[in-house]
């Protein structure tokens, strides 16, 4: 069973993807066997209770556009993948994107500090195609 979690702006299927990893007001579940999808938010507002909402549902992967050096610590600990997509472009097309192999695997934070830290140059990440 796999499951997937995009770390949104908004609890509606075509929300984008927060700016920030733990500043994120929604977590998006896909689960990739039935198709279903939950949202849980995230009351408080920081990387660990986002990555906290991703073990709960049994996440192995998690898509996001920004992550700070602890958020990107707690993920790795928890075994759980991280994906890099575009903020811009609506969950449903990440979805695809994330299926077909189409995103980068996070090496590492994407902030030089906590969650709203200087974000550095390559921040922005891309679509491979």
């Amino acid at each position: 069973m796999s499951k997937v979690g995009f770390i949104t702006l908004l609890n509606r299927n075509d929300s984008v993807l927060s700016p920030h990893f733990g500043m994120a007001k929604w977590v998006m579940i896909h689960d990739d066997n039935t198709g279903e999808i939950t949202f849980e938010q995230n009351i408080e507002l920081y990387g660990r209770a986002v990555v906290d909402i991703l073990r709960r549902h049994g996440c192995t992967d998690a898509v996001f556009a920004e992550i700070g050096q602890g958020a990107y610590r707690a993920l790795q600990e928890a075994g759980i993948r991280g994906w890099l997509a575009p903020r811009n472009i609506p969950v449903p097309q990440l979805l695809e994107h994330f299926t077909r192999g189409e995103l980068s695997q996070a090496e590492g934070p994407t902030q030089t500090s906590g969650g709203m830290g200087e974000v550095r140059a390559c921040s922005q990440p891309s679509v491979r195609e």
